[in-house]
């Protein structure tokens, strides 16, 4: 397996491994969000239930009271047929029914406004729903930059660098004048170099082709007839 071969692999793993993390993550604040919020639901829904029920039955007993207006009611529609009952008589009566009436209707006034306080007590169930949106924002934005660096770990797989090999080579040629060789007279081009950090540059360029040169020329000598 070449060196490009391997770096993809090892992004490829890091990638893999931070996707794991970010899935993990993401579960368990799902979880966290979600538990937090059914239990506060529930809660809620237990109270409002609790109160409701406590504002129910005390409606029951004042029911009975309210009958009992209702009985009374009808013993004073008898006295009032009856003629042998007095004036004074049915206006005590009345008077007594009316308190018992305003009673009763009190009794019933101060259980609706239990009931109401009870209804608006706490968030409502529609509220908690909002509170998950808030909750499930702030958990997207920590994903989301976890997702980031998942993507930078796949964009790693491709390694566009050259190899150093090849950059030695580029470097041999442009860099240190190797390039020179391919003049026709390497003495005139050094020469003629602006600064002694130029020609410093040039200077391996011009060794090569002089050791080229003079194997040229050895090559030429003529040869002993033996």
């Amino acid at each position: 397996m070449g060196s490009y071969s391997r770096q993809a692999k090892r992004a490829q793993r890091s990638a893999e491994d931070a996707l794991a993390s970010l899935i993990q993550t993401m579960r368990a604040d799902l979880d966290t969000v979600m538990s937090r919020s059914t239990e506060r639901m529930k809660r809620r829904l237990d109270e409002v239930t609790s109160a409701l029920h406590a504002v129910a039955y005390s409606r029951d007993q004042a029911g009975g009271d309210a009958a009992d207006v209702s009985r009374q009611l009808e013993r004073f529609r008898r006295k009032v047929e009856d003629p042998r009952t007095s004036r004074e008589d049915l206006a005590h009566h009345l008077e007594s029914l009316k308190a018992e009436i305003s009673r009763v209707t009190g009794l019933f006034d101060e259980l609706r406004r239990e009931a109401q306080q009870a209804l608006s007590d706490g968030q409502r169930s529609s509220h908690s729903i909002k509170d998950i949106e808030m909750r499930m924002s702030e958990c997207m934005a920590k994903w989301q930059t976890s997702a980031k660096r998942v993507d930078e770990l796949v964009f790693d797989m491709d390694d566009r660098g050259q190899p150093s090999d090849l950059a030695d080579a580029i470097k041999a040629i442009e860099v240190e004048g190797f390039d020179l060789l391919l003049e026709d007279d390497v003495d005139q081009v050094v020469g003629g170099a602006q600064g002694p950090e130029l020609i410093d540059r040039l200077e391996p360029a011009r060794e090569v082709a002089e050791r080229i040169d003079a194997e040229v020329d050895r090559d030429n000598e003529p040869q002993p007839i033996g």
